[in-house]
């Protein structure tokens, strides 16, 4: 770090802590201000018993490369580290190779051989490795144990490039990765692969993975979904059609092979007619998945780009309700759309995010959609607006708790060279909740640019935030705000408690076994109870005598009479001889 840049940290951290900055720190707090860059976060949402929720971000870190080359950089940001020392402001290095390293993306998985007098999180991170030229591109996996790494391993040892690799969980310690593989530099034609890694690295599915499916045309921008159960759903661009491309999917099982409905060649969600392009899937959390994506309106006309969204259930055939082309997602039919973000709205729900470009200024926009493909009461068609101001606005992120919905973006009202972090936060009714203006909430204003926000729930309404921050050079900052639209308030900070809960599968969960965290500061008896909004116990889930540390607790979601409880929002209630403490979370269908 050259001296420069570190008075300039120094001043800002004893401006935080001093009277002038009580109430909030409305700069953001640093992840990572070591010298060099540190560009392009990629956040990952995972459960913090200590504080509620927290954020997992991975950067492109080239403190030891300033030029094309680079390492992943990796930080936290929880309400705890917004009040604590951020540990120190360099982050952590956890992949350190020649050359460079870059399409970084990470997903959490389950703990796998940590010590369970602490608290642990795990996740595994696919990147790109271009080590050394001519030397091609790889794609590898490295797995990361509280924030630590365990081993670093190649996700094929197929020879051919490689493009935009995607990781998913497979519900257990292990991870799915998949990518389109280059079949020839003359024709640059690819197909899409896969692969299953165990929680120690293992290629379970072939040393090079194996293909999607058995079409061999090109097949690229491939994108994964968990299934939550061991197999994963793929979307991508197809051109079996020829030009343009189509958009197709498959649903792989936990032994990698086609689900039952799904065609070994996969099925055709879009057909090439509207120019499709950019799709995207997302689980839905009840057994299927939603997948969106852009394409051009007939006529075509390349300026009207409009997005779409259809759900499919496990078998590949459309859910009940949703048209085969899907449904239309756009402010006006004239408008030129691309969507940001697309999030799980926490209560069987939807949540697209939207640039939308019409006669007007570009505008950020709110979609929310129910499973059967209906707005969800409160909210028009249409969308809501984000922010009322016009002018330039950069991508949003979108995240949903309980069928609310938080958006955060940067934008440049103030100066193309001084954009900022702004959010929104809506109620389940539509309605913009208390606190939160409908300029947009600013979550920071330091000067320079502060752009690419990556975005997480805190469990609470409110958001854990962290972007790619210039105000000194390029740096990772981030920010946590609460749901009533307050930064960093004195009662954000959790106390320790000696009982700490958090929700191990799905948040909402479908049928099948629910698993919970627990852990303890002590030995003794505890209960575990799920109970209703009345407080009404439904089914006990846990009676005995407990050690300190880390626990798993599991429920088939039946009642004590062996009835299966119906869908809501349920809460488990842990008691011990230190207290008690209670989660809530929702069943869905």
């Amino acid at each position: 770090m050259t001296c420069l840049k570190f008075v300039l940290v120094l001043l800002m951290l004893s401006a935080l802590a001093d009277g002038s900055q009580a109430g909030g720190r409305p700069g953001g707090f640093p992840l990572c201000t070591a010298s060099g860059a540190q560009l392009e976060p990629f956040g990952v949402p995972r459960p913090d018993l200590s504080s509620g929720a927290a954020l997992m971000v991975v950067w492109q870190d080239r403190r030891h490369d300033p030029g094309d080359g680079g390492d992943l950089g990796l930080g936290i940001v929880s309400r705890r580290t917004s009040f604590e020392t951020p540990g120190p402001v360099d982050g952590a290095l956890v992949v350190e190779r020649p050359g460079m390293q870059f399409e970084q993306q990470a997903t959490a998985v389950e703990p796998l051989g940590c010590d369970p007098r602490v608290e642990c999180e795990s996740a595994i991170l696919t990147y790109i490795d271009l080590a050394t030229y001519p030397q091609p591109e790889r794609v590898r996996a490295a797995r990361l144990d509280s924030g630590k790494p365990a081993w670093d391993v190649p996700v094929s040892t197929s020879p051919k490039l490689v493009q935009l690799p995607s990781v998913v969980s497979d519900g257990g310690t292990g991870a799915i990765v998949a990518w389109s593989e280059i079949k020839d530099l003359d024709s640059y034609r690819s197909r899409a692969r896969v692969q299953h890694l165990s929680g120690d690295g293992s290629r379970l599915w072939g040393d090079e993975g194996r293909f999607a499916v058995t079409d061999t045309v090109d097949q690229e921008y491939v994108q994964a979904a968990s299934d939550g159960s061991g197999g994963v759903y793929l979307v991508w661009l197809d051109y079996r059609f020829r030009d343009p491309s189509a958009v197709f999917a498959m649903h792989l099982g936990a032994d990698g092979e086609p689900a039952p409905g799904w065609p070994a060649e996969g099925r055709s969600v879009a057909s090439n007619e509207g120019y499709p392009k950019y799709p995207a899937i997302l689980a839905d959390g009840l057994g299927g998945a939603y997948i969106v994506w852009l394409q051009y309106e007939e006529p075509i006309d390349h300026y009207v780009l409009q997005a779409r969204i259809v759900r499919l259930v496990a078998n590949g055939a459309l859910a009940e309700g949703w048209p085969a082309e899907g449904i239309r997602v756009a402010a006006s039919p004239n408008s030129r759309v691309e969507v940001t973000d697309v999030a799980l709205d926490g209560a069987g729900g939807v949540l697209l995010a939207t640039a939308e470009q019409g006669a007007g200024p570009r505008q950020i926009r709110l979609h929310h959609l129910r499973s059967d493909g209906t707005p969800s009461p409160g909210w028009p068609a249409a969308g809501l607006l984000a922010c009322t101001v016009s002018g330039p606005l950069a991508r949003a992120r979108v995240v949903g708790q309980g069928g609310e919905a938080v958006a955060v973006w940067s934008d440049d009202r103030n100066g193309e060279r001084e954009s900022d972090i702004f959010g929104a936060r809506f109620l389940a009714d539509g309605s913009r909740a208390p606190g939160w203006p409908d300029t947009g909430l600013v979550l920071c204003a330091a000067p320079g640019i502060q752009r690419n926000p990556v975005v997480g729930p805190d469990g609470a309404g409110g958001v854990v935030v962290a972007w790619e921050d210039w105000r000194s050079g390029a740096d990772i900052y981030a920010q946590v705000v609460n749901a009533r639209g307050e930064i960093d308030p004195a009662d954000m900070l959790p106390s320790p408690s000696p009982i700490r809960l958090a929700m191990a599968s799905d948040n909402p969960v479908r049928r099948g076994m629910m698993s919970f965290t627990l852990v303890l500061d002590f030995d003794g008896s505890v209960t575990a109870d799920v109970v209703d909004v009345a407080g009404r116990r439904l089914a006990r889930i846990a009676d005995g005598q407990f050690s300190a540390g880390h626990h798993t607790l599991l429920w088939d979601g039946l009642d004590a009479n062996g009835a299966r409880v119906p869908p809501g929002v349920r809460f488990l209630r842990v008691r011990g001889p230190a207290g008690d403490r209670t989660l809530t979370f929702v069943m869905l269908q």
